[in-house]
């Protein structure tokens, strides 16, 4: 299954991993246990709007806001 699986993921992923690297990897992600990682979504509260002076509408980071939720998932 893994050569099938292999050229399924091969098409929507982007790397430079040799195969074997990257089954070795997938392997180590399946004995990840949920309860080890966290995970959170950069949302509207992170950006705000900004129009370029050629009119392009374009969101900016608020670095500060970013920060603090990245200390707040890297706390132990």
């Amino acid at each position: 299954r893994a050569p099938r699986l292999w050229r399924a993921v091969s098409e929507t992923v982007d790397t430079d991993l040799p195969p074997a690297q990257a089954l070795a990897l997938a392997g180590l992600a399946l004995r990840l246990r949920r309860e080890g990682y966290r995970s959170r979504v950069f949302d509207r509260t992170m950006v705000s709007d900004w129009v370029t002076p050629n009119g392009a509408m374009v969101l900016l980071p608020d670095r500060a806001r970013i920060q603090q939720v990245w200390a707040e998932m890297t706390a132990s």
